[in-house]
């Protein structure tokens, strides 16, 4: 099994960051231990506020909580201003990536996204431990770390801001625009096709190319949405078996 590590992003390690510089630092081992063994049993996030139980050596799960600070209406407005007006920003959030350049334009207005330490974190567990952050504190750090490795967005949404809501909310597309959904694209009934055996004997499978090597380059071995095993021994083997039903199915394939 893989060794999950946190922040694989550099906005993640950012986040990461407000760690550094803590006396009492033997407590992140040992956070760190708990958010890789499944104790953070639960995470919330209203608003600024973040909310999570983790499980210690009570029976009952330590309840967990932390506050940002939220942007103000003038900040939110300025943000948006700044990701509409820019297709480079808006194109990379929607690809998940946090272009520093959007970090550096909002730093020259004077808008943080990151926390500079841990007490900007306003952070409270209920756990005997007077250390703060204590280990159960610091799972959920390491925790909120890769899910916004995974989705930048939540970044703004721990100061209070639902920045996708203002790009893609209400009144954003035009009347006429419509998405369709999947059921309109399906066909009304099941659709009858005529197999010949003869022809399907002259196909020659050996012509369709390995796809395997192309796909395998798209992603990392870890990929952000699966860090547990290595991800193309799990695309080869799902293109192995792929491979030896579709051969099954031919060669029993009846007209």
């Amino acid at each position: 099994m893989a060794h999950i590590e946190f922040g694989h992003t550099w906005w993640g390690q950012r986040w990461l960051d407000a760690l550094t510089n803590i006396d009492y630092d033997n407590r992140l081992p040992r956070g760190k231990r708990y958010a890789r063994n499944g104790s953070v049993q639960g995470i919330f996030a209203t608003s600024s506020e973040i909310a999570a139980k983790v499980k210690g050596t009570q029976p009952r799960p330590y309840k967990v909580e932390m506050k940002l600070w939220s942007f103000s209406d003038q900040e939110k407005n300025t943000i948006e201003s700044l990701v509409r007006t820019n297709p480079y920003y808006l194109s990379q959030l929607e690809a998940r990536i946090l272009p520093p350049e959007l970090e550096q334009a909002l730093t020259d207005k004077g808008i943080r996204l990151f926390p500079n330490n841990w007490k900007e974190l306003k952070m409270h567990c209920s756990c005997p431990d007077w250390a703060v952050p204590c280990k159960h504190l610091a799972a959920v750090v390491y925790i909120i770390a890769n899910e916004i490795d995974k989705n930048p967005f939540l970044v703004f949404l721990l100061h209070d801001f639902d920045l996708l809501e203002a790009i893609h909310g209400e009144g954003s597309t035009s009347e006429h625009e419509s998405i369709l959904d999947l059921a309109s694209l399906l066909a009304p009934e099941p659709q009858k096709f005529n197999y010949y055996q003869e022809k399907l004997e002259h196909i020659d499978l050996s012509q369709i190319p390995d796809l395997y090597p192309a796909s395998s380059q798209l992603l990392t071995p870890f990929p952000l949405f699966y860090l547990k095993y290595d991800f193309k021994d799990i695309l080869l083997t799902g293109y192995q078996q792929v491979g030896k039903k579709l051969t099954k199915h031919l060669k029993t394939l009846e007209i």
